[in-house]
């Protein structure tokens, strides 16, 4: 299996993001991905032998931060990808 570690933005923050989406008004090839799947990934992993998966998730839950802002302010489009995003430009030392 593929695994990643990321952060998962609560109810109220992934409805916002959806709303910002639904703006895009995408036309074919475009889709919008559903706002459960939204995530900012921190570190790839990679294929991971099911095995291994204890070890994951106890480093994972062995991890402390304390809580952030991650301030999405700016929409940009990459070509290389074909994709856009939100871009943290803002400062996070307003963390809560």
């Amino acid at each position: 299996m593929r695994l990643f570690f990321a952060l998962w933005p609560d109810v109220d923050a992934a409805t916002r993001l959806a709303r910002v989406a639904t703006s895009l008004n995408l036309t074919s090839p475009g889709r919008l991905v559903d706002a459960k799947n939204y995530h900012v990934t921190l570190a790839f992993i990679g294929e991971v032998a099911e095995s291994r998966l204890a070890v994951l998730r106890q480093v994972g839950g062995s991890l402390q931060a304390p809580a952030a802002i991650l301030p999405l302010d700016s929409l940009e489009y990459w070509p290389a990808i074909a994709g856009c995003g939100r871009r943290c430009t803002g400062d996070s030392a307003g963390s809560g």
